[in-house]
């Protein structure tokens, strides 16, 4: 990708687990990893913002029937 500027001379792999699983384990493109990012920012942030007002709403509903 020309558009970005490379911080060091020697490439560094990402960060992975000992046993990678998942839809994000084996990155061949850069639109597969734009698509990886955006799952990763909307499990890792999005869902836990949402989360006490799923919650909220689920209790209320419980309490109300």
């Amino acid at each position: 990708m020309r558009h970005t500027k490379g911080i060091t001379r020697i490439p560094a792999c990402a960060q992975t687990t000992t046993t990678p699983t998942g839809l994000c384990t084996n990155i061949t493109d850069s639109l597969q990893a734009r698509f990886c990012f955006i799952l990763s920012f909307l499990t890792d942030v999005f869902v836990p913002l949402i989360q006490p007002f799923v919650n909220l709403k689920a209790s209320s509903s419980d309490t109300t029937t």
